[in-house]
């Protein structure tokens, strides 16, 4: 049956009469579920912060395959505008109160405690969460994305500042994240969430979805998959991407002394990043 309805949509997609006219009555469909869950004030809403590249869409895809409510995501909302106005949205199912997920990118912003979202609605209760990964493999991807992003942050050096000031702003918050006590305020570090089943399962009890150590492996149907998946260079892992450009002048010059700093308390030393020392 999956496989069928991908094949119809796939289909749609390639038929230039039919695609308009099936996305919108999917449009429509979105905004109908969107209401649905917004006129529901038991829900729990998860605003989730990252910056590009951090393997926000594999964590939110976990976090949506393990739950046991029913919800709505919404990829990639501007702060202080309603989720509905996002370009990408996904319905899922499950027996427990309804969850909305409002995914935030590359945002500088201290959300502590505050709903940065218009047009939720009631809600009973609100989770904000930042996911960091370190920024020796996040850059490297952020350096070999081909699409516009990833063109932009090559070539222009103000961009690409503004795109490093956003991790350091991250990063700092993350470090003030790790002392408050708060269930409803948690990090996520993206290295651990991927090396380690013991911290998926920690991580998993304080999202209070499914207890699981499964890694989500698939590729994600937000965010475009891995800016390393026509890499010929099966030696780089998601943890030493960075090896790559490792005598690459314009990349080497990302990593000031704040952002290894930054790094070095959170992550720890990564292992080979001291070839990009100067």
């Amino acid at each position: 049956m999956n496989n069928l309805a991908t094949n119809l949509k796939t289909i749609a997609n390639k038929t230039p009469i039919i695609k308009p006219v099936k996305d919108y009555l999917v449009s429509k469909v979105r905004d109908f579920q969107y209401e649905k869950i917004k006129s529901d004030s038991a829900k729990h809403i998860y605003q989730i912060y990252g910056v590009r590249r951090s393997g926000n869409h594999a964590i939110i895809e976990w976090i949506i395959e393990n739950s046991p409510s029913s919800g709505f995501f919404c990829n990639d909302v501007s702060l202080n505008h309603s989720p509905k106005s996002a370009r990408r949205r996904k319905a899922f199912y499950g027996e427990k109160p309804n969850i909305l997920m409002v995914s935030y990118e590359n945002i500088k912003t201290d959300f502590i405690n505050n709903i940065t979202c218009n047009d939720v609605g009631e809600y009973k209760n609100l989770k904000n969460i930042l996911i960091l990964r370190d920024p020796f493999n996040l850059f490297a991807s952020w350096y070999n994305w081909e699409m516009f992003f990833g063109e932009k942050f090559r070539e222009n050096s103000t961009y690409r500042e503004s795109v490093v000031d956003t991790w350091i702003q991250n990063a700092k918050l993350y470090l003030e994240l790790q002392q408050i006590k708060n269930p409803n305020l948690l990090v996520i570090n993206y290295n651990s969430w991927m090396a380690s089943a013991d911290y998926r399962i920690k991580l998993s009890r304080q999202l209070e979805i499914n207890e699981t150590n499964n890694l989500y492996d698939k590729t994600p149907v937000f965010g475009q998959g891995s800016s390393f998946k026509n890499d010929s260079d099966q030696e780089l892992t998601r943890l030493n991407r960075f090896l790559k450009f490792k005598d690459d002048p314009v990349f080497r010059s990302i990593f000031n002394n704040e952002v290894w700093s930054l790094s070095n308390k959170i992550f720890g030393e990564i292992q080979n990043s001291n070839v990009l020392k100067p």
